[in-house]
């Protein structure tokens, strides 16, 4: 008998600034070969190790924790024109394998660079890097483009910001009655969790994405797909948002507005 596993993840689109992360790159001073830098805090990290620090599940498990977790619709929501935005970044991994800092290199705007950062500081612990036998703090490069292609999107949610003015990062969020745990338990109570395994699915994760607007009166709509694996998984997000009771509003300057907020579930079948 396959056992069913549904995770939960909210996304607010946090405005995190990316100096509170910052490596310190423009400060360090380079070995003269460069295979390392002192920061100013005098912390030394390994551009070059003898052995580079590695996901625990390897780069294949690195990729899927990244499109598992990355928020691939927060350019679009946040107002971003149809097309491609790369955003780059270094991080660094302690000797205990901890993701401490995240400086972007290239950020093209939108929450791009902000949701990248988000997901880098809740990495799981990596395998540090080593150097003459001694585990070491080293720092990696990471990529990511997030897409907005409207021709692919029916009713997005970002036609419905321009054309009536919601916030994507509004004063207070727009809240479920009983907050974070409410709507977690509103969730778990009435997702159909066999859905993946009734459909079909192999063994795996299978990871949805949503974004749906809260009008000023706390109802939902515009519900939009961001990412969806398939097996009747999204069709049922779909379902169980819609079917929600009243949110609490967002609130801008002491007034009810419109706002956007964003849901991931994953459905895990083993």
């Amino acid at each position: 008998m396959k056992k069913i596993y549904i995770l939960l993840f909210s996304f607010c689109f946090l405005n995190i600034a990316s100096s509170q992360y910052k490596i310190g790159l423009d400060s360090a001073k380079f070995s003269v070969d460069s295979t390392y830098f002192i920061t100013p805090q005098k912390d030394t990290i390994y551009l070059i190790p003898q052995i580079n620090a590695g996901f625990w599940n390897g780069q294949e498990g690195w990729n899927k924790f990244l499109m598992d977790n990355i928020n691939e619709g927060v350019a679009e929501i946040n107002g971003a024109k149809k097309g491609i935005y790369p955003v780059q970044a270094l991080f660094v991994i302690d000797n205990e394998g901890k993701i401490v800092a995240v400086e972007l290199i290239n950020n093209p705007g939108f929450g791009t660079g902000e949701e990248l950062v988000r997901v880098l500081m809740l990495s799981p612990p990596w395998v540090p890097a080593q150097n003459y036998g001694h585990l070491v703090q080293s720092v990696r490069f990471q990529n990511f483009s997030f897409e907005v292609n409207y021709e692919n999107i029916k009713d997005t949610a970002q036609r419905f910001v321009r054309e009536d003015s919601a916030l994507s990062n509004p004063q207070i969020e727009a809240a479920f009655p009983g907050g974070q745990e409410g709507w977690r338990k509103y969730l778990e109570q009435n997702l159909k969790r066999e859905v993946a395994e009734n459909n079909g699915a192999p063994p795996g994760t299978y990871t949805v994405k949503v974004s749906f607007i809260v009008k000023k009166d706390g109802s939902i709509s515009n519900i939009e797909v961001l990412k969806n694996p398939g097996y009747g998984t999204a069709e049922e997000v779909v379902r169980i948002i819609k079917k929600c009771p009243k949110w609490n509003p967002g609130i801008q300057n002491g007034k009810e507005v419109i706002s956007i907020r964003a849901q991931t579930i994953s459905f895990q079948v083993q």
